[in-house]
């Protein structure tokens, strides 16, 4: 506990000072002289987030409250293309950030900077729950906004959230845990004045065939190695479901998951699409499986737009916010979890809490019998 003190208070030391640095660098441009009729939403995360997001995003070109203003949007790039099949109509103009190269580029960051207060924006709305400092918040202070819009930021150092909000003119005034997507949703109308009426995801840009008849679609990929379900454990499961069920399976994931993929296939004969797919691409896969199970990525937010029936194989972090589909009241969708995690639910009563960190260990002791069981479960109820 003791080293990771101060390893944390090491961390918070070196991230404040970098801020500094960088926010110093910000200063030397030009301060805006004429705010025109813009308003920019910055949304920076990762395709999961912006899944959870993009039904709240039409709400601000429909908005009377923004009625006569330009809406501009500042996005990840590695979503550009599925922001462009399905979000285009969403916005007047976009800028894309590859944040790799921000981080590590200051040529970039000046440019990116400079190209913001060139806009002269009048409002910016940073709708991510947990907003990076050096990301969401210098690309807001680059503007020059005389109006600036967030919710309180999340992050687990408070100091760093405290700073952070110290820079909005108006913040959401809610701390409600709930799923992610309702968030989305209620921020979106505290904004726009539009109260919106979905309850779930949905993706409705759908219209290609189905790429193979009858398989389930198994999506092995995972950010984090404590994210990732073992191959063993794959191995297992497909084997038992080609067993009992006439489907195909077909596994899918990132570059990084190649390896993996190569021997889940050697070992199971399934139909393996490993990086063989763009973003675009592979959507028409979810949207025709009759069963999705996925690790706690992307990819289930992506099968929950579709509503297909998923498993989600999860380690318990930040569960409330990403991966409780059923106790938000989204149907078809079943999240098994490790034990260590549900006793610590179980203590607290099943209710949501926030602070929960899962070592590498526990998604490994997730049995496959309680993956079957949920797998079963999804297809009696077709």
């Amino acid at each position: 506990m003791l080293i990771r003190f101060f390893q944390s208070f090491r961390e918070k030391k070196k991230f404040l000072k970098t801020f500094s640095e960088w926010r110093s660098e910000l200063s030397k441009i030009p301060n805006s002289q004429l705010k025109e009729k813009k308003l920019l939403i910055i949304r920076l995360d990762d395709i999961g987030d912006y899944l959870l997001f993009r039904n709240s995003l039409h709400l601000y070109k429909r908005s009377l409250k923004w009625q006569g203003y330009s809406i501009h949007f500042l996005g990840n790039i590695v979503w550009k293309d599925l922001f462009e099949m399905m979000d285009a109509d969403a916005t007047d103009k976009n800028i894309w950030v590859n944040k790799s190269t921000y981080l590590a580029d200051a040529n970039y960051r000046q440019t990116l900077w400079q190209e913001l207060r060139a806009n002269d924006y009048e409002i910016v709305i940073c709708p991510s729950h947990t907003r990076p400092l050096l990301l969401d918040d210098l690309c807001m202070l680059a503007t020059d906004a005389s109006i600036r819009i967030a919710s309180p930021n999340t992050y687990k150092f408070k100091a760093w959230n405290k700073l952070s909000d110290s820079f909005y003119t108006s913040l959401y005034p809610s701390s409600e845990l709930i799923h992610e997507f309702l968030f989305n949703q209620k921020f979106a109308s505290w904004c726009t004045g539009i109260t919106s009426t979905l309850t779930r995801p949905e993706i409705n840009t759908h219209t290609s065939p189905a790429p193979l008849q009858n398989y389930i679609l198994c999506f092995i990929g995972a950010n984090f190695k404590s994210k990732q379900w073992p191959l063993e454990k794959w191995i297992t499961f497909i084997n038992q479901v080609r067993k009992n069920y006439s489907y195909e399976v077909v596994i899918a994931g990132g570059k990084r998951e190649e390896e993996f993929a190569k021997k889940l296939e050697e070992k199971t004969q399934v139909l393996n699409i490993v990086n063989k797919t763009d973003l675009p691409g592979i959507t028409n896969w979810f949207a025709n499986a009759q069963v999705v199970i996925s690790n706690d990525t992307m990819a289930s937010h992506l099968a929950a737009s579709y509503h297909r029936p998923l498993i989600i194989i999860a380690n318990g972090n930040n569960f409330f916010r990403f991966t409780a589909y059923k106790e938000a009241g989204m149907d078809k969708i079943i999240t098994v979890y490790p034990k260590r995690f549900l006793n610590q639910w179980k203590k607290k009563n099943h209710t949501a809490f926030l602070n929960y960190t899962a070592v590498t260990k526990d998604i490994t002791t997730i049995p496959v019998p309680e993956v079957l069981d949920a797998f079963n479960k999804l297809i009696n109820e077709q």
